[in-house]
């Protein structure tokens, strides 16, 4: 072959390849008029400081009363990404806190400019159980709100700053969806880095007044290790990847711009299990597992890594489970910092290999959003009906109807592409997870968002809730237990002491699935 036809091989075969993409990579993009999907993350630092945007002391949530913060290990954030395809415009938020209300996340919306054109707007937390109280429950003792006002207030003004920052900064873009497993990740007999902390047995309750009541338990442990991630890259034109390609050519850039995709703009991982790792006699903020698995993922991919909790309820969380250093073999210490990050790496590195199995982008998904909008489920929790009362939860009164009470929520869905995510008000019992994802039937990769856009406590099949706890409640309140009724099975743990009753079940699962079906293609 001749030496000057060979110059030109070199550069007409790279050009190929950047302007068609790798072998490993299949992208769907728009037709050439078209922009298809923007993009854009977000992270705004939200930690507590005494002085600047919280008053004194920072009381913790998640465990016990007066756990007072006494330092800051790592940051507390809202991280967001924000997605606009065509006339359709959405952003989410996780936040790294217990829960936030939905009166509050109804505050953020108002804030953010409607000219902006936002369809939907999800705030999510990721149920921290080292961070501060956001909703009231762990003040210096029951009765004693722990909730700074001043504090949400900076919350809700640094979420719509994530918001509308993402929103200035969108840029074309392309998404793609993994699901992974931890299973294999942590050692017998929990081996997917969380445990089942409450297998619920059935149980005969004689009701007084009613007679007996015969209560489903679980089938089992119940555990869900499957982890839906998604990533969100800029994709450049045909245009950019030419002029990128001569610029290299010539000596002026990098051959990596001319390919079809570019930086990460964001990185979302969905897992089921309460961040609380360091458990109740950690005093440092931070963000439990969640961030030692945010910084593996920024420092491989770079963008903005977010982490969004699953269906967590009754009970998945790490405080059981059991892992061996991968180094020297020895077992790391539970309820340590060692610990926490480890259980982060290792859930970021189940994330990286399902992203990296899977080739598919798409630069032009179809989007749907369904909304129930705000709806109203009774609060038959008499512990719930006095502290709110009392104002503990802050500015999140109860309301009254027909002589109950009643707080409003909301329940989401939203389908981008191949994959769903359902957004469930509380924290989801994963056997009731599990029948919304065989609801996702136009799905190949299923979210559930749990704590979305408020916190109502748990949620159960009404066959399985045991009311003794709310049977007993004077006795309980006042410290006379064995002149409860139903002592045999009283049952005042935090399952059945936290849940808005048996009635908000049937409520929820029926709009849940009204809201899938209605983004079923």
């Amino acid at each position: 072959m001749p030496a000057r036809r060979a110059r030109f091989l070199l550069p007409l075969a790279l050009l190929s390849v950047a302007l068609l993409g790798s072998r490993c990579m299949h992208l769907r993009e728009p037709h050439p008029r078209e922009v298809g999907l923007r993009g854009a993350g977000c992270a705004v630092d939200i930690t507590p400081v005494v002085g600047v945007n919280h008053s004194d002391p920072i009381y913790m949530a998640g465990f016990g009363q007066n756990r007072d913060a006494q330092g800051v290990r790592d940051p507390i954030w809202a991280r967001g990404v924000v997605l606009e395809q065509g006339d359709t415009k959405l952003a989410i938020v996780t936040l790294d806190v217990v829960g936030y209300f939905y009166n509050e996340v109804q505050t953020i919306r108002a804030l953010v400019d409607p000219a902006r054109g936002f369809d939907s707007i999800t705030v999510t937390s990721t149920h921290n159980h080292e961070g501060p109280d956001t909703m009231g429950l762990w003040g210096a003792d029951q009765l004693d709100s722990g909730v700074d006002l001043q504090y949400l207030d900076f919350v809700n003004d640094s979420v719509v700053e994530c918001i509308e920052s993402a929103d200035d900064a969108l840029t074309r873009a392309a998404i793609k969806f993994a699901t992974g497993s931890t299973m294999g990740a942590s050692l017998p007999p929990w081996p997917d880095l969380v445990a089942d902390g409450e297998v619920l047995q059935p149980l005969l309750v004689n009701v007084p007044g009613e007679g007996p009541l015969q209560l489903e338990g679980d089938p089992g442990p119940i555990l869900n290790p499957s982890v839906p991630t998604f990533q969100v890259r800029e994709r450049r034109t045909p245009r950019q990847r030419v002029i990128a390609f001569f610029r290299w050519l010539f000596g002026r850039g990098s051959l990596s711009d001319a390919f079809p995709l570019g930086d990460t703009l964001a990185t979302l991982v969905n897992y089921a299990s309460h961040p609380e790792a360091l458990g109740s006699g950690n005093r440092l903020l931070t963000s439990d597992f969640p961030h030692a698995m945010r910084e593996a993922l920024e420092a491989r991919y770079g963008g903005v890594a977010i982490y969004m909790s699953a269906d967590l309820g009754v009970l998945q969380g790490p405080l059981d489970v059991d892992m061996n250093d991968l180094v020297t073999g020895d077992p790391i210490p539970r309820r340590t910092f060692e610990f926490a990050d480890e259980m982060g790496l290792r859930l970021a590195e189940r994330a990286m290999i399902a992203l990296e199995s899977e080739r598919f982008w798409d630069g032009d998904p179809e989007v749907a959003i369904a909304s129930s909008g705000t709806i109203q489920v009774v609060v038959e929790n008499p512990f719930f009906q006095v502290l709110g009362s009392l104002g503990i939860f802050g500015r999140r009164g109860l309301l009254q109807a027909n002589d109950e009470f009643i707080v409003e929520t909301e329940v989401q869905a939203i389908r981008i592409g191949n994959a769903q995510i359902l957004v469930t008000p509380n924290e989801l019992d994963p056997q009731i997870g599990n029948l919304y994802r065989d609801l996702m039937t136009g799905a190949d990769h299923k979210f559930v968002a749990g704590l979305g856009n408020d916190e109502i406590g748990y949620q159960m099949p009404e066959a399985k809730f045991n009311p003794s706890c709310f049977i007993c409640f004077t006795e309980v309140l006042f410290g006379n237990e064995d002149e409860c009724p139903v002592l045999e099975t009283l049952d005042c743990g935090t399952v059945f002491q936290n849940n808005l009753g048996p009635g908000a079940d049937p409520v929820l699962q029926a709009v849940a699935a009204e809201q899938l079906d209605a983004i079923n293609p």
